[in-house]
Formats: structure tokens, C-alpha cells, sequence
């Protein structure tokens, strides 16, 4: 036995939801001076898929957490919360049936 109920609520939620999360390194455009700017951070989201209209949908929320920088000219740390609603059009693929 795994010690999780089944069926449970908390355990349903948890099996639908789509986690991700990702590490990124990128060279800025600018040049401060004769520094290259660079922009390192990672990123952490989830989306969730819900019915809407009859179609499916998905709610996503990402975190992006990083740092611009270009030596000690240049210090950025930024946070962004984005959240997002995807609703996918599945009337394409409906077979019609006419009388």
C-alpha cells in the first residue's frame, strides 16, 4: 500500500497538472563598454486543463526568475509572473454527420 488514497482529490488534481521548469544562459544585445551583456535565470510553471465551451483548455502560470548583467556597469534581477489561458479548437477534427 502507498499510503495515498485513491480516487482521493489532492491525488487527481496532482496527476492532471503539467509541471515544468528550465535553466537558460544568453548573450544581450548590448555591449556596455566594451562588456557583453548576459542574461542568466530559470523558469517554473504548470498548467492545468479544464473544459471550456466545450473545448479544451489549459490555465498556465509561469515564474521567470533572473539576472541581466554586463560586469559592474550593469545589474539587473527581474521576477515575472505570467499567467495565460490556451484554448485549442477541436472542431476541426469532428466528423459531421448530415441527413
Amino acid at each position: 500500500m502507498d499510503g495515498t488514497a485513491k480516487g482521493s482529490t489532492t491525488l487527481i488534481l496532482f496527476e492532471k497538472i503539467n509541471f515544468r521548469f528550465g535553466l537558460y544562459y544568453q548573450d544581450d544585445y548590448r555591449v556596455i563598454k566594451g562588456e557583453q551583456a548576459y542574461q542568466l535565470g530559470f523558469t517554473l510553471g504548470w498548467a492545468y486543463p479544464v473544459i471550456f465551451l466545450r473545448q479544451d483548455a489549459l490555465i498556465h502560470l509561469n515564474l521567470d526568475m533572473g539576472q541581466r548583467k554586463a560586469g559592474d556597469l550593469l545589474k539587473e534581477n527581474y521576477i515575472q509572473l505570467t499567467f495565460g489561458v490556451t484554448i485549442n479548437d477541436n472542431e476541426w477534427f469532428l466528423k459531421r454527420k448530415y441527413n
